[in-house]
């Protein structure tokens, strides 16, 4: 069962986020250098993801993608981020935007907010990769939302789903696909919202280049899938052997 494949009956045009899309037209520019992402009218540039003729119906990833705040709240009430800080003094930060352009501004969010003066802290596209792959695996069915808990040492992010019968961790690690929302990770891929599309393996392969701990991954009882990213650099040599070698490549 694909949930973001199926139609939003009573999403429509004027309920896409005019940002998102003026972010979506730039981010399409950039990968291909035409003139017509620009000029291309909106429908045109709906039947890159939508899944089928926007005169049909949009479908839930166009909602996830572009849709308003407000949109997205009546029609998917499980879509925001929720940002909490449990350091000394507790604040909590929720977000509500379009994937298309919440992505990057929750993920500055983050790394800004946990790194403070730490330079070391974390590494952005990391946050960015492991944000992503929770909104593409993210049961919009299951109460709850995204949650990620800022702490001295390490950020804990959870995403409401689990994994999918038949799937653990060690098939995760070793590259196993297994999207539950199939056409908003199309989507993601076609659009070049992702980096690469590596997924996981951009996460594990920058940690090991920056000498940084990998993440860990865990699924709790209650079927929240959680990745803990921890602070800093704890493998310098390693970065410096790294360094070493892209310095002689180039």
């Amino acid at each position: 069962y694909d949930f973001s494949a199926n139609i939003c009956s009573s999403l429509t045009l004027p309920d896409l986020d005019e940002d998102a899309q003026k972010r979506l037209r730039s981010i399409l520019y950039e990968s291909s250098l035409e003139d017509s992402c620009n000029t291309a009218s909106t429908e045109k540039l709906l039947n890159l993801f939508n899944g089928r003729k926007v005169s049909e119906g949009l479908t839930y990833t166009t909602l996830i993608l572009l849709g308003s705040p407000r949109a997205k709240h009546s029609y998917v009430t499980t879509n925001e981020v929720m940002v909490e800080d449990r350091r000394k003094n507790v604040s909590v930060t929720k977000f509500n935007l379009p994937l298309v352009t919440g992505l990057d501004t929750v993920a500055k969010f983050v790394c800004q907010k946990a790194c403070s003066e730490d330079v070391a802290g974390y590494d952005y596209s990391v946050i960015r990769e492991l944000l992503l792959n929770a909104c593409i695996h993210k049961d919009y069915l299951s109460p709850g939302q995204i949650r990620i808990y800022i702490y001295d040492d390490y950020i804990d992010m959870e995403n409401p789903g689990g994994l999918p019968i038949g799937v653990d961790i060690n098939m995760v690690l070793s590259g196993y696909r297994y999207p539950r929302n199939r056409m908003l990770a199309r989507a993601v891929r076609t659009i070049g919202l992702t980096r690469g599309g590596k997924g996981l393996s951009h996460v594990m392969m920058t940690c090991i280049r920056q000498g940084r701990r990998i993440p860990e991954f865990s699924v709790s009882e209650c079927g929240l899938f959680r990745s803990r990213i921890h602070k800093g650099r704890e493998f310098g040599r390693l970065c410096g052997f790294f360094e070493k070698i892209d310095i002689e490549l180039n």
